[in-house]
């Protein structure tokens, strides 16, 4: 492996049941042998972590490598004097990896290995994790961050959101205010209550909308919802929620260089968390604030 290599990103893993996504996408590294990868991110609160293990190898012909399920690996994780095997996904589960592989993620299904966790991921807990698969072995260690108490806003506050297009309106800013949650790296986004609406998230005064908000060694943050859109049959009220997200040191690392590095990483960095494998092992703990939204 050499540092100049840069790391193509293909899928997107799934964080555990929270109503919304801060994951960013796996890795798989341009070389001539197999390469091994492994994800997993570890969210506070939920039942089970998924761990997506995959190889990526160069195929003769193809434009570019190709990702396939890691077949009979033996995945753990450990808390504490407790050492948990996983098993494979449960029938009818959703996939751990979400497109451009099909439609459903199902080309990597055989690849997601499920760690059920009596009592759920507990915040501010350290874990770690083994991976064994032909013969290479991974380890994998990580703190997952306490969940934020939000302060601000209020649950159950209405927020305006000003239209786009040619005759723009302003958006309602509200400032968030946390806790410390345990990490410096936090994220924060607007997500519709019913599927038939999305919304995003802004800094007042920007003419653009986004999907998450970096913030970074601060306990606040002045935001507006952006560019509402229900399509037909529009409700006067959308019921919404603000999610503020807290990553662990090795996921924020991760998510700043997916998040700045556009489709590649270095390859010097694409192991936070992990020995042994290109990927990710990560904790984070997110709470969301119910809101209604009203366009104007």
């Amino acid at each position: 492996m050499h540092a100049p290599i840069r790391i193509p990103l293909l899928v997107a893993l799934v964080l555990g049941a929270v109503g919304c996504d801060f994951t960013r996408a796996p890795t798989a590294l341009e070389v001539d042998g197999p390469t091994l990868g492994v994800h997993a991110v570890m969210e506070a609160g939920a039942p089970a972590v998924d761990v997506l293990v995959t190889w990526t190898r160069v195929v003769a012909g193809a434009d570019a490598p190709v990702t396939e399920p890691a077949l009979g690996a033996s995945v753990r994780l450990i808390r504490g004097t407790d050492t948990l095997a996983a098993g494979a996904l449960p029938s009818g589960a959703s996939s751990c990896a979400l497109p451009p592989f099909g439609d459903d993620g199902q080309e990597l299904r055989a690849g997601c290995y499920r760690v059920n966790l009596p009592g759920g991921v507990l915040p501010q807990e350290r874990y770690g994790l083994l991976v064994d698969v032909a013969g290479r072995a991974v380890t994998g260690a990580a703190t997952v961050p306490a969940s934020p108490v939000v302060d601000a806003p209020f649950a159950g506050d209405t927020l305006w959101v000003g239209a786009t297009g040619p005759d723009p309106s302003t958006s309602d800013a509200v400032t968030v205010a946390w806790a410390p949650a345990g990490g410096r790296y936090m994220e924060l986004s607007f997500g519709s209550a019913t599927s038939a609406c999305e919304v995003y998230i802004q800094k007042p005064g920007e003419d653009v909308g986004q999907a998450w908000l970096e913030v970074q060694d601060a306990v606040t943050a002045t935001v507006a919802p952006y560019a509402l859109a229900c399509g037909q049959d529009a409700p006067d009220v959308v019921p919404a929620y603000l999610y503020v997200a807290a990553f662990d040191t090795a996921y924020a690392r991760y998510a700043r260089d997916r998040a700045r590095g556009g489709n590649s990483v270095p390859a010097e960095r694409a192991s936070p968390g992990l020995v042994g494998a290109v990927g990710v092992f990560g904790g984070a703990a997110t709470v969301g604030v119910p809101l209604f939204l009203r366009a104007r």
